[in-house]
């Protein structure tokens, strides 16, 4: 569910629902205070398969991110030197780090995405401008 909900920003949606999967992992295992109902301490990936699916679920989910990272890869031509790579790199370059949970991890790079193409656009368009 947060996976899905994570790329609405919360100007569109403020009711949207919080993510506390962090803080009650947290807890759980006396990282943060029993009474620290504000702090996150994110679950990584490989726990959070493991929590919801298992061991099973360590080895498809690796499995499966092994998969998007070879495709994602293969996608960003890297020989490519254009505008569109360097956003792409940007805004995917924290898939890589696999110490967040998996709805941060996929769920804001739209975001991110979207707001380099718009910013760099409107540079590019800005300096055409100025340059005439």
């Amino acid at each position: 569910k947060n996976l899905l909900t994570k790329p609405i920003p919360r100007i569109l949606w403020p009711n949207k629902p919080q993510e506390v999967h962090g803080n009650k992992f947290g807890r759980a295992y006396k990282i943060l205070n029993e009474q620290d109902f504000n702090t996150s301490w994110n679950m990584p990936i490989i726990s959070e398969f493991y929590a919801n699916f298992a061991i099973p679920g360590v080895a498809i989910g690796m499995f499966l991110i092994g998969i998007f990272f070879g495709l994602l890869y293969s996608l960003l031509n890297f020989n490519k030197n254009n505008i569109l790579f360097v956003v792409t790199l940007i805004s995917f370059y924290p898939i890589f780090f696999l110490e967040v949970n998996l709805s941060i991890l996929i769920g804001l790079n739209i975001q991110v995405f979207l707001f380099l193409i718009l910013f760099i656009s409107t540079i590019k368009y800005s300096l055409k401008i100025l340059n005439k």
